[in-house]
């Protein structure tokens, strides 16, 4: 009986850490993806766009394979929407024989518009369908009823079009940390900060310092968890917990997901472990 529950608790926790590494992994390799998609600049009467050697919509969205479209017959599209100032991909749904440009172009040609009023009038009409909800991705997708399914919902709702940014659209970057390492990496640095700033003059820390606070307490207690991404999987909702970083810092955030329709998500608890100054624009 006993070799019994011995073996019972041993696969517990194999599947437990198996479940936490499908997480870990779902995160590094969409994240990894993100970082070389490429921009292709265009001249001012055009919008900038994705090189299709570094994106692919399909290929992308086949890396969340446990969300769904709520919606029959539709598939997944994006446009990269450029405002001159900053740029950002939206990505949609759409019936599978839909061009959403070519729709564009046929209503600025019925109105015979010069070429500065056709570009001014498309990106408006552009972005009115893109921010439209009945068609925004985000807002047209359930997750599978697993812990990965509702991570990838999560995930996807927050972080999903957040990659390729342009100019002013990098103050929204921010992405999650997945690897204990990088944790370890921050403590240094917290450490570092420290050492220099009880070295220099205050003339000296307010020209070069970074890092302004430091809960280095806290996030030692995320080294000591099994994984850094925690997922409580409870009748009514699931609560996933994890770090993200984003130019004014590391923040530790706690958001709820309701498992039914519309399936809400509610940011339940955030707290700022590193404080980050004059971090550039990336």
């Amino acid at each position: 009986m006993k070799s019994k529950l011995l073996l019972l608790v041993i696969f517990s926790l194999y599947f437990v850490t198996s479940k936490s590494q499908v997480n870990i992994d779902f995160i590094e390799k969409i994240q990894n993806y993100k970082e070389v998609i490429e921009i292709v600049h265009t001249d001012i009467f055009a919008n900038d766009y994705l090189n299709p050697a570094t994106f692919n919509i399909k290929t992308y969205m086949e890396m969340y394979p446990a969300i769904k479209i709520r919606r029959k017959n539709y598939i997944f599209d994006y446009q990269y929407f450029d405002n001159f100032l900053d740029g950002k991909p939206y990505i949609y749904v759409k019936k599978k024989n839909f061009n959403l440009m070519k729709h564009i172009n046929k209503m600025a040609d019925v109105r015979n518009l010069e070429e500065k009023e056709r570009f001014n009038f498309i990106n408006m009409c552009l972005y009115s369908f893109l921010e439209d909800p009945l068609y925004r991705a985000k807002k047209n997708i359930y997750p599978m009823n697993t812990e990965e399914g509702y991570l990838q919902y999560l995930y996807f709702y927050e972080f999903g079009e957040l990659f390729a940014l342009k100019w002013h659209a990098n103050y929204k970057k921010k992405y999650v940390i997945s690897r204990k390492q990088e944790i370890e990496e921050i403590i240094n640095q917290c450490a570092e900060h420290q050492q220099f700033a009880d070295t220099v003059s205050d003339t000296e820390q307010i020209l070069r310092r970074e890092i302004s606070y430091c809960d280095t307490d806290a996030l030692q207690q995320f080294l000591l968890q099994d994984s850094i991404i925690s997922i409580q999987f409870n009748p009514d909702n699931a609560i996933i917990k994890w770090l993200e970083f984003e130019r004014r810092g590391v923040f530790g955030r706690t958001y709820k997901i309701m498992r039914t329709h519309p399936y809400q998500i509610e940011l339940i608890d955030e707290k700022r472990l590193v404080e980050i100054e004059n971090l550039p624009l990336y």
